[in-house]
């Protein structure tokens, strides 16, 4: 996935949709600022929403109808709290998110009816994709939503947060069989940390096999090597953070919105002599960041060319808007940009119209 912005084409598209919705260039409102949750810095999360967003209002129509959100466990808070607010929101849309495990969800909601979507932490697989069109006759679109990036996890008062670890001192030390006759690393002695750390162990925690996580994971950071036997491999991301809060000498990997207590994100390294990287917004959609960005996609069984149902129409606009990117903040999401969702709505041609999304920028801003 690109994630690269370009300051004139979302110029160009952000100008197009003024000119459809007849706004002239606003004032920005104030920036929503979020509480800092526990054991996090204020240098990473949670990110403001971008004030070109709107806020959201609910359409006037005289009956919407159900629709239903089908995801997946790490996904299931957001999807609930989309629901429960754009329902009680109008009482002609009622709302429904549904977890189901990943051999059943593709099916479900690709054999249904157009008021079913996805909401999936990874991409649908080429055979999917296939299934969906031979069922459909077209493809299933696809728009990011927010950002859930993987981070190097520590407890809280490690001082690798202000150094920083590089790719290969992270195979290093879960590797077991680093490239590059890279010497394996099992004490914190290895980053001239200080004193205190020169002989303390490291325990590493690792996924277990099967999550998109652990899959990024082994593929380009392990480069498909096996994990160093002394790593222990819990079930999720929740689990790598319990484990690390309770550990002075631990270090994982785990999605940012499972963060919780005492424990800081580590800052990544790509090569060698190169600079420390956070997975803040703006490092996120320049791919600057080093780790998995964790695009979440919303899929969408629309037609390419076809303006979207009421439905779907109605999702996209409070997905796309204030409060639907600040309920994915106040999970320790990164929302997207402005300027990234009409580029999203663009690639996945869904039609640009006023009832789709209204963004209410500035052609010349930046974001």
């Amino acid at each position: 996935m690109n994630m690269h912005r370009t300051s004139r084409t979302g110029g160009i598209l952000v100008a197009a949709l003024l000119l459809l919705t007849g706004c002239e260039e606003p004032v920005e409102p104030e920036t929503i600022t979020l509480p800092i949750r526990e054991g996090l810095p204020e240098t990473t999360v949670p990110t403001p929403v971008d004030p070109r967003f709107p806020h959201y209002e609910a359409a006037i129509a005289p009956q919407l109808g159900n629709l239903h959100i089908v995801t997946e466990r790490e996904t299931l808070q957001l999807a609930q709290l989309w629901a429960s607010t754009l329902s009680n929101g109008q009482a002609s849309l009622q709302v429904h998110a549904l977890e189901l495990p990943p051999e059943a969800m593709v099916r479900w909601w690709q054999a249904g009816p157009t008021h079913r979507v996805a909401l999936l932490k990874e991409a649908m697989d080429p055979e999917e994709q296939a299934a969906f069109e031979t069922e459909w006759g077209y493809p299933p679109q696809r728009i990011v939503v927010a950002m859930d990036p993987m981070v190097v996890v520590v407890r809280k008062g490690n001082p690798l947060v202000h150094r920083g670890i590089s790719l290969a001192e992270l195979e290093a030390i879960f590797s077991h069989r680093p490239r590059n006759d890279h010497t394996p690393i099992r004490k914190w002695g290895a980053f001239e940390l200080g004193t205190e750390w020169s002989q303390r162990d490291i325990s590493a925690y690792g996924q277990e096999d099967g999550g998109p996580l652990e899959l990024w994971f082994r593929q380009q950071v392990l480069h498909r090597s096996d994990y160093q036997p002394e790593t222990e491999r819990v079930p999720d991301s929740e689990a790598v953070v319990a484990k690390v809060s309770r550990t002075a000498g631990g270090i994982g990997y785990a999605s940012l919105s499972a963060f919780r207590g005492p424990v800081a994100p580590v800052p990544v390294i790509r090569a060698t002599g190169e600079t420390p990287i956070l997975p803040t917004a703006d490092n996120l959609f320049e791919s600057l960041y080093p780790l998995s960005p964790g695009p979440l996609y919303l899929y969408i069984n629309h037609r390419p060319g076809v303006a979207l149902d009421a439905l779907q129409r109605e999702l996209v606009r409070f997905v796309y808007s204030q409060t639907g990117q600040h309920l994915a903040a106040e999970l320790g999401m990164v929302p997207i940009s402005a300027l990234h969702a009409v580029s999203e709505l663009q690639r996945g041609e869904i039609s640009l119209t006023p009832e789709d999304v209204l963004l209410a920028t500035s052609p010349s801003a930046e974001r």
